[in-house]
């Protein structure tokens, strides 16, 4: 039994609009919970309303795009397996950048730890979490930030 060759889901106008509102807010609940993390209110009620916030934008990319970044690679196109490659790039350099960013932190925390300031030291976990937060959504954002429609006819070349 063979299966029949997958066509790439278009996605809606409306749904396309959602796109980018669903990046600004997730980006703005991460740099709210980093914010609140550095004033020491991660777990408070602020600090857990930025993280819905991210959650609920984060699931919203992932509708949006249709879950690419799940499917198997020969269910995806080529056009769809380039903007999936770009993303995961893009996602290996967040994790990395929040590496360094992390251990600059612990480095500095540690260092203030000793001279008497254990306020950073206490901070370090909520901030692993962001940072964690980050290196997994950011393929989501990129692709739901890139979407673009692109038309139904092999022939024709214009994506929009």
């Amino acid at each position: 039994m063979t299966r029949p060759p997958m066509t790439r889901q278009t996605t809606s106008p409306p749904r396309r609009a959602l796109a980018p509102t669903a990046v600004l807010l997730g980006a703005a609940g991460w740099l709210a919970f980093v914010a609140l993390t550095l004033a020491d209110l991660a777990w408070d009620w602020p600090g857990l309303v930025s993280l819905v916030v991210l959650g609920a934008s984060w699931f919203a990319c992932r509708t949006v795009i249709g879950d690419i970044a799940e499917r198997r690679a020969d269910e995806v196109d080529e056009y769809e397996l380039g903007q999936r490659n770009a993303a995961r790039n893009a996602g290996y350099v967040a994790a990395l950048g929040s590496l360094g960013v992390l251990y600059v932190l612990a480095t500095v925390a540690l260092r203030l730890d000793d001279r008497g300031h254990p306020e950073l030291l206490g901070q370090l976990p909520p901030l692993v979490f962001a940072a964690l937060l980050l290196a997994a959504a950011t393929p989501s954002f990129l692709l739901a930030w890139q979407l673009r429609r692109r038309s139904a006819d092999p022939d024709d070349e214009g994506e929009l």
